[in-house]
């Protein structure tokens, strides 16, 4: 594993996790803020990305609705929802 290359990790961050997390004013607080993830362990990191309903942090509960017509919403959309931040 080489050095952490802030450049990419700013565009994979903007493309996959901004739309549910904020970190250094960038995205969406759907989600748990990760403006310290430059601190921890690059395996738990990993670990949360490409398993990020694995370890849910408190305070972030899943809930799931299914309307009449079989639509799901997930807890993400209904508190995009509630805050009127349709996406």
């Amino acid at each position: 594993t080489g050095p952490r290359d802030v450049n990419h990790g700013e565009q994979v961050f903007r493309k996959a996790c901004s739309k549910c997390h904020q970190a250094h004013g960038i995205g969406q607080a759907v989600g748990p803020n990760l403006n310290a993830e430059f601190l921890r362990a690059e395996e738990t990191i990993i670990r949360d990305v490409v398993s990020p309903n694995e370890k849910i942090s408190e305070g972030y509960s899943t809930y799931a609705i299914v309307t009449d017509s079989t639509v799901m919403f997930t807890n993400t959309v209904l508190k995009l929802i509630i805050n009127q931040q349709f996406v």
